[in-house]
């Protein structure tokens, strides 16, 4: 293999900071730069490194805002010369997130290496390692594990200690994604909280890697894809751990060691190396079981009281048998309603307290079959409850087997269901009483869908009013048919009726064949279901509208002809009262001549009644008045005495002829 020195692999362009500056500095750098390490100049002109665990063990306490990187536990950062092979340089490394300061001829420090850098040089060709797979690395670097479920806040602790600066995310046993040391420093500087679970940060899906493959596979992939770790499965799916860069080298350093060893090495130093090597290999795969035994009994034990809590809280009748059809368990809901505790049931026969052929039979045929047996809303009758006498029950009964299939018991289930078919019941009832008003109204009602101007429901009416069959009404919008409005027009008087919920108008519709009704429409704003719509009623007052213009005319006409009467009589009137003045001015100069008083008395009633005939002219005259709305009326004196007089006077000459006849 070609020795390569860190001189060609080295990292020129590093960052470097005082330790004077405070640990946010720090956080922020190694999130804008993407690196892992920074090179830390002391006040004493020292360099030391810092990296992220260190970093993870101080945010992990209260007010490490404040800190500044000085008081932060740091390393002393390792030099060697730009002409130490990679190789050499990888030894020195005691952990994977470590680097190195390289010092140029000048003994000054050019640049750092770190087990990337090694990595990534294109010099490395291990395809003479393929036969060492990656399982017998895996178990010397295990990495450290948490639960899905566990807050980002708890796992920080054992995030900064894990060998692999990652922790691998498990769900029911199997890897399901990955945190490393870097996304929690990134979460910090980006201020997330921490208080959430690993499943919404972890990164998903992982790369992972058979645990059978040579390590020229691992090492492959690393230098494509840069990555700095790569997670390890067995055939089955489950976690083998994590192979880091730094096992790779180390056992690319170790091989060429060998090539060096001294022929002289005993057996037993080589047994005791193997054997040193495999006791750590066992406690490691030890302590992994170990924790995944805990997490798993952890969880079962969380399921067992939830299940446990559930069993004695719910409504539902639970009851847990054997083959024999024997009570093991029931639930308090199913004790309670056949008037026991729970631990009387356990050890009877369930036939033996219910006896029932039909129903020994389906236990049975759920026992030879294996299948499910599920009965819905069954009525039963409670001949001691009277107001509630049928009562509607849903069961089950299910086999419970073990792995191998055999059926080992058989739970039953009962939920009362009489509510629920009762609601419906009488849903239906009001349903079918809704749809009876709906149908055979005699106006045309509909569901208008506030989107589309479509109906969602119509009666026959509605359709039939418009010439339209069903299924031609069902596409039409109000705009098909609407005449008073326009389909922006009708647009906008939706909106109106959205804010106001209701609206009541006249308009016109244009029926299939052409033919214009009137309508009155009725339309209210409604919401069911979360489906937005507007109940409407159209009526046709096409008729309404025809008898009302009809009697417009009529009345017209008579207001016309009771017009022509007043003009008449007022006319008349006016003709008659010419020559009745004209009397009157010839009898007041007769009463100026002389004459005999017989004649005087004839003149005065001539007069009298002259006069009189002037009044009721003057009184027709009022007439007219009083119809067109004119006439006033006003209070004046008068001799009682002088006014009868007058009267009988006018009837006086006919009288006298009745009574000498």
């Amino acid at each position: 293999m070609k020795t390569v020195t860190v001189k060609e692999v080295q990292t020129s362009s590093f960052v470097k900071l005082s330790e004077n500056e405070m640990l946010i500095t720090a956080i922020n750098t190694i999130i804008s730069k993407r690196i892992h390490n920074l090179v830390i100049i002391n006040n004493d002109k020292s360099y030391s490194s810092l990296s992220l665990s260190n970093i993870l063990k101080c945010v992990s306490q209260d007010a490490w805002e404040n800190q500044r990187i000085s008081s932060l536990p740091k390393k002393v950062l390792k030099m060697i010369d730009e002409d130490t092979s990679t190789l050499e340089a990888s030894v020195l490394m005691e952990d994977s997130d470590e680097i190195l300061g390289v010092l140029n001829s000048d003994k000054e420090i050019s640049g750092v290496i770190s087990y990337q850098d090694i990595t990534d040089s294109t010099h490395l060709r291990v395809n003479e390692f393929s036969d060492i797979s990656i399982s017998s690395l895996v178990l010397k670097n295990s990495a450290s594990v948490a639960s899905y479920n566990e807050k980002l806040s708890e796992i920080i602790p054992r995030l900064s200690e894990s060998p692999a600066n990652c922790l691998i995310v498990l769900k029911e046993g199997k890897p399901c994604g990955i945190i490393t040391q870097r996304d929690i420093i990134r979460f910090i500087g980006e201020k997330r909280t921490l208080e959430s679970s690993l499943e919404q940060y972890m990164t998903s899906p992982l790369f992972t890697v058979n645990g059978n493959f040579g390590i020229s596979h691992a090492l492959n992939m690393m230098q494509k894809h840069h990555y700095r770790r790569v997670v390890v499965l067995d055939a089955y799916g489950f976690l083998l751990g994590v192979i880091t860069q730094k096992a790779i080298l180390n056992i690319i350093y170790n091989y060429t060691a060998k090539k060096n060893w001294h022929s002289n090495m005993t057996i037993n130093d080589a047994l005791r190396i193997e054997v040193q090597n495999r006791t750590e290999e066992l406690q490691k795969s030890k302590e992994k079981l170990e924790y995944l035994i805990k997490e798993r009994t952890k969880e079962l034990s969380q399921a067992n009281k939830l299940l446990a809590n559930i069993f004695e809280t719910t409504h539902v009748f639970l009851a847990y048998l054997d083959r024999d059809f024997n009570f093991l368990k029931v639930n308090k809901a199913y004790a309670d309603a056949h008037g026991h505790t729970a631990e009387y049931f356990v050890g009877k026969n369930y036939f033996t307290l219910y006896p029932d052929d039909e129903h020994k039979a389906i236990f049975q045929q759920v026992l030879n079959t294996g299948k499910e047996h599920n009965i819905h809303a069954k009525a039963f009758e409670n001949k001691h409850n009277p107001p509630h006498k049928i009562s509607y029950w849903d069961s089950n009964l299910r086999p419970i087997k073990d792995d191998y299939g055999y059926i080992e018991s058989i739970v039953l289930t009962h939920i009362d269901v009489t509510l629920i078919i009762n609601t419906k019941n009488s849903l239906h009832s009001t349903d079918l009483r809704y749809r009876t008003f709906f149908d055979l109204s005699p106006h045309g009602v509909l569901l208008v869908d506030i989107q589309t101007g479509l109906p969602l429901e119509f009666n026959d009416t509605a359709c039939k009013q418009l010439g339209y069959t069903r299924e031609e009404f069902k596409n039409l919008p109000i705009s098909a048919y609407e005449l008073n409005e326009d389909p922006e027009e009708v647009a906008a008087h939706m909106q109106k009726v959205i804010k106001t919920g209701r609206d009541e108008f006249e308009t016109t519709h244009r029926k299939k064949n052409g033919e214009i009704i009137n309508i009155a429409v009725i339309t209210q704003y409604i919401k069911i279901n979360q489906q937005e719509g507007f109940y409407t009623i159209f009526e046709d007052i096409s008729e309404q509208k025809a008898t009302q213009k009809y009697l417009e005319n009529a009345k017209k006409t008579a207001d016309e002809a009771n017009e022509a009467k007043s003009t008449f009589l007022a006319n008349m009137s006016h003709e008659i009262r010419t020559p009745m003045n004209a009397i009157l001015g010839f009898l007041e100069i007769l009463t100026q001549t002389s004459m005999s008083p017989e004649q005087a008395r004839y003149l005065s009633k001539i007069d009298n009644a002259s006069k009189a005939l002037l009044s009721l002219l003057n009184d027709i005259l009022d007439l007219s008045k009083i119809e067109a709305g004119k006439y006033k009326i006003m209070p004046c004196l008068f001799k009682p005495k002088e006014l009868f007089t007058q009267s009988l006077e006018l009837f006086e000459i006919e009288a006298a002829k009745k009574i000498y006849c």
